[in-house]
């Protein structure tokens, strides 16, 4: 969905929320690129993103992307992904403190589980793990998310290890930000080691 490139403010942003969001039948994409206009084009972001997180407005968009995560296309939901890990990655919101944030952060767990074999792009990969490495702190401090993100990751490694095609076309950018994310949950598997050696052949 096409949202114009600069938006004047957050507020413009929830305001474009709010008066389309019932012409779309609870369609994802709407409330996808707000967050992701958001996230990318928020001036002094850190410092802002825990007013912006607590509003009303912007978990209504959480939930809109919640209720139908599974229509978006795989481009909006690793855009997504990467938005909210800009969004959520230093901040201590309330609402990060949630159920509700708890079970929208399983579900985008579950989701990513369900398209790690249909990833065909570096670059895609790397956006995704991106997203997920700013989202390890609120992860790692829930075992059940934990337990999601670890399954995540398994079946990500067995696609990476499987397609040696893929592997062979990631770009210095792609190696750098799936090595970070692998680090940054201390993966020491043999499976996480096949990857670092095709990395290691890519650098060489």
């Amino acid at each position: 969905m096409y949202i114009k490139h600069d938006l004047a403010d957050v507020q413009e942003a929830f305001h474009i929320f709010d008066i389309t969001k019932g012409n779309y039948s609870g369609a994802p994409d709407l409330p996808a690129s707000l967050i992701q206009k958001i996230a990318t084009k928020t001036k002094k972001l850190d410092q802002s993103a825990v007013k912006i997180i607590d509003t009303n407005e912007y978990k209504a968009m959480l939930k809109s992307i919640q209720k139908n995560m599974g229509e978006l296309s795989q481009r909006q939901f690793i855009d997504t992904v990467f938005a909210l890990g800009k969004m959520h990655k230093k901040s201590d919101a309330l609402l990060d403190k949630t159920s509700f944030f708890h079970y929208f952060i399983g579900d985008i767990l579950k989701e990513v589980n369900k398209r790690v074999d249909n990833l065909t792009d570096s670059l895609e990969i790397a956006y995704l793990v991106k997203g997920l490495s700013n989202l390890n702190k609120k992860i790692s401090a829930d075992p059940i998310l934990t337990q999601y993100e670890n399954q995540v990751r398994e079946n990500l490694l067995t696609h990476l290890n499987t397609r040696h095609e893929l592997t062979a076309r990631f770009d210095p950018y792609s190696v750098s930000k799936t090595l970070r994310y692998l680090l940054a949950y201390n993966d020491t598997s043999d499976a996480a080691i096949e990857v670092y050696k095709s990395f290691a052949l890519l650098l060489t």
